[in-house]
């Protein structure tokens, strides 16, 4: 089984909900890079950001539902209306 790299995160919490995602889909994903960021009071990542690796046979699979879940997140939290 080799590790292949589907994604990298600009902080620990990204990258642990995607692994999150793909786990409750069967996929076992692994977080790299994460020990950059303990303990400190800001989000780091090393140069190449937090990566998350699946198994090479998972990675199409794991690319397509990360797209899904990319399309069904909104950016940003809608403004409420002024009453």
């Amino acid at each position: 089984m080799a590790l292949v790299r589907v994604r990298a995160f600009s902080t620990t919490w990204e990258a642990g909900m995607a692994q999150s995602l793909l786990e409750a889909e069967g996929i076992r994903g692994v977080v790299t890079d994460a020990d950059l960021s303990a303990g400190m009071p800001y989000p780091i990542a090393s140069q190449h950001g937090i990566g998350l690796l699946v198994d090479e046979l998972e990675v199409e699979r794991a690319t397509q539902i990360l797209a899904e879940w990319d399309a069904s997140t909104p950016l940003e939290e809608p403004e409420e209306e002024a009453n």
